[in-house]
């Protein structure tokens, strides 16, 4: 029977639903109808869903490669998985696929050699709202440990694990993993590389998510790849990471990831290259980003090559701040990016929001100024309404008015304008063809400089 996983992303949240036919999945419930969520997973069949009330439950969990939803019923806030320093928290290792998804769980407490929080062997599970937190690993993986598996990561957040060697929050070895809307915070190694995520011999899609405040001993410390030819990181941050080589990105052995609409910014290495740091015959090509120091920044070993292409600035952020990675207005970041297949932000939000997209995980999404417009006109006068909505005090203009096909030029007003602006009428009494064309070029100013700036036209024909 063909069974179908759908995802969607909402503001920040992301929400899983399974269809399978006409045949109805049973639901288990934890603990009312099983006592603990291993139990709840023994007893489910293909398609069944684990709905789990909140509580700490201490256990380490095994899917036993069953496609089911194992699912929070009131979020990861209130649902935690405690491994109790006993092993992986959550095992996925008998050929899992997308169809087996944990959704909107606290993963914690997890102590292993290999994946203390997850470990992933050989399957493709999809991990959904998930706070991945406090685990550690004596070999690799202090958050998740991936190997041959494709799992998908959306709207996680992986913060606070540590390991002995690599990958302090995420490690993939011979893997194809999905990074979407995610949070890597505060992860680190005791000895080796990849504080946030470390990745060899595979090839990481990472998009939407925010790699801050990690360390490596090493290299690395947001993100290390070691032979992985074909990544993409799309629309993400990485702020804050610190390392002896790559604060923010380390590529080493012909790795050749490719970087757009990134924000590498406040990175630190200790040796060379606080944003970005290549060697052993790398190529990583950057695009429509803002590296603190630009190309000169980066630290670039013989053999190995820095692509930089268009659109790429040096021009500080400005972030939210206290660890917000949000953009505040007047960022140059905002609309300085390209159409590269991302139309979420790491909270939901639409992009692009305004004339352009922007560069970063965060979508700025306010204040921009819109004017609604309706225009009317009777026998030469001319009445434009308008509402504009507008959280702080802006001066706003509209000024030399164009009309066709009896082009004529006509200055209005400049006034300013409260926090909020009720709607309003302005009669203009000039000459005004009974068809034809009206362009408003408006402008809107605040202390932070224009913030609008274009002409629109309104076909003014009955």
């Amino acid at each position: 029977m063909m069974k179908s996983v759908t995802c969607a992303v909402t503001a920040g949240l992301v929400f899983l639903a399974l269809s399978a036919g006409p045949t109805l999945a049973a639901t288990i419930r934890v603990p009312s109808d099983q006592p603990t969520i291993q139990a709840g997973i023994d007893a489910a069949a293909e398609g069944d869903i684990v709905l789990v009330s909140p509580g700490t439950f201490f256990e380490n969990i095994d899917f036993l490669g069953k496609a089911i939803i194992l699912r929070s019923l009131q979020g990861a806030d209130v649902t935690i998985i405690d491994g109790n320093q006993a092993g992986s928290v959550v095992t996925f290792s008998s050929g899992e696929t997308a169809h087996a998804a944990i959704d909107a769980f606290t993963i914690c407490n997890g102590d292993a050699v290999l994946g203390g929080g997850i470990y992933c062997n050989g399957a493709s599970p999809t991990i959904a709202s998930c706070m991945i937190s406090g685990n550690v690993a004596a070999g690799a993986g202090g958050g998740a440990f991936c190997e041959e598996s494709a799992p998908a990561f959306l709207g996680c957040t992986v913060a606070g694990n540590s390991t002995v060697n690599n990958g302090g929050g995420l490690f993939f070895f011979e893997s194809s993993p999905t990074i979407i809307g995610c949070t890597i915070s505060a992860n680190s190694t005791g000895s080796r590389d990849g504080g946030g995520i470390y990745g060899s011999e595979s090839s990481l899609t990472i998009a939407n998510s925010t790699i801050s405040d990690n360390m490596a001993v090493r290299n690395g410390g947001g993100l290390c790849f070691f032979d992985s030819p074909f990544s993409t990181i799309v629309n993400s941050t990485i702020s804050g990471n610190n390392a002896e080589n790559g604060g923010g990105i380390y590529c080493s052995i012909y790795s050749s990831p490719t970087v757009t609409n990134c924000i590498l910014w406040g990175d630190d290495a200790s040796s060379g290259g606080p944003e970005i740091a290549l060697s052993f015959g790398s190529n990583l090509t950057i695009r429509y980003s803002d590296v603190r120091g630009g190309e000169g920044s980066a630290h670039v070993d013989p053999g190995s090559v820095l692509s930089w292409e268009e659109g790429n600035i040096d021009s500080a952020p400005l972030f939210a701040g206290g660890g917000d990675y949000h953009l505040r207005s007047g960022s140059p970041c905002i609309d300085a990016g390209t159409d590269a297949g991302v139309y979420a932000d790491i909270d939901g939000d639409e992009r692009p929001y305004g004339p352009g997209f922007d560069m970063g995980s965060d979508e700025y999404v306010g204040p921009y100024w819109t004017l609604d417009l309706d225009v009317s006109y009777d026998a030469g006068m001319l009445s434009l309404d308008f509402t504009l909505g507008a959280p702080e005090p802006a001066i706003w203009s509209a000024y030399l008015i164009f009309t066709e096909p009896t082009v004529g030029v006509v200055s209005l007003w400049s006034f300013p304008v409260p926090a909020l602006v009720p709607p309003a009428q302005v009669p203009l009494d000039f000459p005004f063809p009974s068809l034809g064309l009206l362009g408003i070029y408006s402008h809107l100013s605040t202390g932070e400089g224009p913030q609008a700036s274009e002409l629109e036209w309104i076909f003014t024909g009955r």
